[in-house]
């Protein structure tokens, strides 16, 4: 059970030394106190949560979170999904 959550972005190939896509990926990949996956894991929702730039084409990129879903979590994907935007929010 893997949700997977992909939003667009601007291009980003002609900026890739600032590398700030990367940095949002890195920000929600974090597994630390107040991240996204510890959240998820508190409630039984989710065992793993990778983040990164999946497309960067010359008019575009695409951010992808994968999200491993436990058996609960995938009764309750708009909550996930919810947390998962909160954690983009911050």
């Amino acid at each position: 059970r893997t949700l997977a959550v992909l939003w667009p972005l601007p291009p980003t190939r002609y900026q890739y030394r600032k590398k700030a896509p990367e940095y949002v990926a890195s920000l929600l990949g974090h597994e630390g106190p107040g991240s996204v996956i510890q959240a998820l894991r508190v409630k039984g929702w989710a065992d793993s949560l990778s983040a990164y730039v999946d497309y960067d084409a010359t008019t575009f990129a695409m951010m992808r979170v994968d999200i491993t879903l436990t058996e609960s979590g995938g009764a309750v994907v708009d909550n996930v999904v919810e947390i998962l935007l909160g954690g983009v929010a911050k």
